[in-house]
């Protein structure tokens, strides 16, 4: 499964640490903390998401099914925001 960004739906900036979206259609602001954010650049290198739970198995202390886990979960909640899409 692929996921890719959508920069046109969005405005982005890092904060101390966490990354800020700001949604181009509502205005609303979102905050994105913890492991969202490597998650979120992991994004730029590949959209895959066996390649991004790999990255987080690397990065913090979690075994594969519950990394592919969080993954699925935060892709499919930026998916509902219209932040990302299911690419080819």
């Amino acid at each position: 499964m692929i996921f890719e960004k959508l920069p046109d739906a969005f405005g982005a900036a890092e904060v101390d640490g966490e990354i800020v979206l700001i949604s181009a259609s509502s205005g609303e602001f979102f905050a994105i903390k913890g492991s969202g954010v490597e998650i979120w650049r992991l994004l730029d290198e590949s959209g895959d998401v066996d390649d991004i739970t790999t990255g987080l198995t690397k990065q913090f202390a979690i075994d594969a099914d519950a990394a592919r886990s969080e993954v699925v979960d935060f892709l499919g909640q930026l998916e509902a925001l219209r932040f990302v899409r299911r690419g080819g």
